[in-house]
């Protein structure tokens, strides 16, 4: 029997069992196909009516872990980030997609995914593997936080997609991630149409980034705390490394969470102009709310604070999705208030 069993350093013991019992599951359903012939496989169609992984062959693509084989055109898929179901969407694929982790969905996109026969994969970190295989996806597609989960969702499905874009090298990795959506299926000039719409914005807002003065600062407020982020991290591969505003700081320790600092850090650093994530409000956490945080005398001789050059983002785009295509146009549009602000 194929061990399901991850490490407790990653999840807890009721995750492992979970995950057990959906390797379990799996196993089930493979053996279940093999014997009666009635996968979509085999049949080249889906229980919904669309067509299955064998009606249209095979495709080779790049992924965040090399080369892959993967079905054309598939007709179930299983989407476990929301940058992806952003993509999808925006693609047109909406229809292919069989499972998706609802509670983590933007607002926008809840009501497409609201009906029961899309299947409920649970939080990002930790998804219901069974119900993953309950949906018997032709294609499980993952990325950031699930990108781990890859060995734990091979025997759920052989074909198992990482699209995760490399925050050091954002711009061009987004670009590679979305032109191979595009070709699995079948939606190359729509992908290269978006890829197209969004390069012309980054130009435009980078030629008038580089000629800013001063520094600009990315904060993220969770939990009362405030941390920053330097050019190659999660946020900093955008505002930084493809948009072209110059960094507050120029490293930090920990490029996916940001370095935790005071707010005498900020007023020292005095950063002209800055964005600010409200991590609370993007995962639904109540609390103290970013601004709330910020507004007090010490931050406020900062001269972002001061002169009122400071937007507070659409943290769901920025924190939860940000790889996707209507995402990073989200953010686009907040990169292009902190120009107005800069005024």
């Amino acid at each position: 029997m194929t061990d399901f069993r991850i490490r407790a350093t990653a999840f807890s013991r009721r995750s492992v069992l979970r995950t057990g019992l959906a390797g379990a599951a799996a196993a089930a359903v493979t053996a279940t196909l093999a014997a009666c012939g009635s996968s979509s496989a085999d049949s080249g169609k889906s229980d919904s009516g669309k067509s299955g992984s064998a009606s249209g062959g095979t495709v080779e693509v790049t992924t965040a872990r090399g080369k892959a084989t993967a079905p054309k055109n598939p007709g179930k898929v299983a989407v476990l980030d929301i940058s992806l179901v952003d993509t999808m969407v925006e693609l047109g694929l909406t229809d292919s997609i069989v499972a998706v982790p609802k509670k983590n969905l933007p607002e926008r996109l809840k009501s497409q995914f609201s009906s029961d026969k899309i299947v409920d994969t649970g939080a990002l970190k930790e998804p219901d593997f069974d119900s993953i295989a309950q949906a018997g996806p032709d294609l499980i597609m993952i990325a950031g936080r699930s990108a781990g989960l890859y060995d734990q969702l091979t025997p759920i499905s052989k074909n198992v997609l990482d699209f995760t874009v490399d925050p050091k090298d954002f711009l061009k990795s987004f670009t590679t991630m979305t032109e191979q959506i595009g070709a699995v299926f079948g939606k190359e000039k729509e992908a290269k149409k978006k890829i197209e719409e969004i390069d012309a914005r980054v130009e435009d807002i980078r030629k008038k980034a580089e000629k800013l003065d001063g520094t600009t600062a990315i904060l993220m407020v969770s939990g009362g705390k405030v941390s920053t982020y330097a050019p190659g991290s999660r946020f900093g591969g955008i505002i930084y490394d493809a948009l072209g505003f110059k960094p507050m700081v120029e490293s930090t320790k920990d490029a996916a969470h940001g370095d935790t600092i005071s707010f005498e850090f900020i007023a020292e650093k005095n950063p002209a102009r800055a964005f600010v994530v409200d991590r609370d409000a993007a995962i639904g956490d109540e609390g103290k709310g970013a601004k709330a945080v910020l507004d007090n005398d010490v931050v406020k001789r900062a001269d972002a604070f001061k002169n009122d050059s400071v937007v507070y983002v659409d943290s769901h785009a920025w924190y939860i999705s940000s790889t996707g295509i209507a995402s990073l146009n989200s953010i686009l549009d907040d990169a292009e208030k902190g120009l107005a602000a800069a005024k």
